[in-house]
């Protein structure tokens, strides 16, 4: 009885440890050294292998697309992002936007953002950032 006790308890154990391990967290290589990487719920970001070589977009990355060229992605930012700000400092920010955007040049490691979406659609057409690369508003 007490192996069997014991052999559920193992089989329950690495069970658990299977599921917990591999439900949340993966990534999704986007070619020329960057990857997207999703971390659980707020901890979603895109950066370079070499960071020398390439910029990042630190988390929440909420929605992105890519090709052979360019990355897009629309991101959420995060309190104490851009700085070192108290909780109620970041909360009275004016200069703080809900939303970003950001595109990455993938051949010449060059990252623009964060954006607002006018910029961004100025910078989209500037660079010739195909149509079919599309991110939610």
């Amino acid at each position: 009885m007490c192996k069997i006790k014991n052999n559920c308890f193992t089989f329950l154990f690495l069970l658990s440890c299977f599921v917990f391990n591999s439900c949340s967290d993966y990534s999704t290589n986007l070619g020329d050294g960057y990857t997207f990487v999703h971390e659980g719920e707020n901890w979603n970001y895109i950066f370079h292998g070499l960071p020398s070589e390439g910029g990042e977009i630190t988390p929440n990355v909420m929605s992105f697309d890519y090709d052979r060229n360019f990355i897009i992605a629309k991101q959420k930012p995060m309190p104490f992002q851009y700085g070192y700000e108290t909780g109620e400092e970041y909360e009275n920010r004016v200069d703080t936007i809900p939303v970003c955007y950001w595109l990455i040049i993938k051949k010449e490691h060059k990252t623009l953002g964060p954006m607002d979406y006018d910029s961004f659609q100025r910078h989209r057409k500037q660079y010739k950032v195909p149509d079919k690369l599309v991110i939610e508003r």
